[in-house]
């Protein structure tokens, strides 16, 4: 889904990959300059951990690294190993 505004010269709509690669590109080249750092001082990585009873995966973290620096984007650890209860199992105060 796109919608366009004309007399602004805005598109917003779903996710673009071409918009996303310039962006990148042009965010790497402005930081590079900026910190006289280079792609080899970034990096993306993942860890997984997986349950070794059953195989199955109960966690895990997909991240990157730059310049000296660590950016989680996304983090899920099983619900069962997470010490809180899932929102529809908390008890709600207002019911009381």
């Amino acid at each position: 889904m796109n919608h366009d505004h004309d007399m602004t010269g805005l598109t917003v709509g779903d996710r673009d990959p071409e918009l996303a690669k310039l962006l990148d590109r042009g965010l790497d080249a402005y930081n590079f300059a900026a910190t006289g750092t280079g792609p080899e001082d970034q990096a993306e990585f993942s860890v997984k951990a997986v349950d070794p009873a059953t195989g199955e995966v109960v966690g895990g973290i997909t991240a990157w690294t730059w310049a000296g620096l660590l950016g989680i984007d996304m983090l899920w650890v099983h619900k069962d190993l997470t010490g809180n209860p899932a929102p529809e199992e908390r008890e709600n105060p207002r019911r009381n």
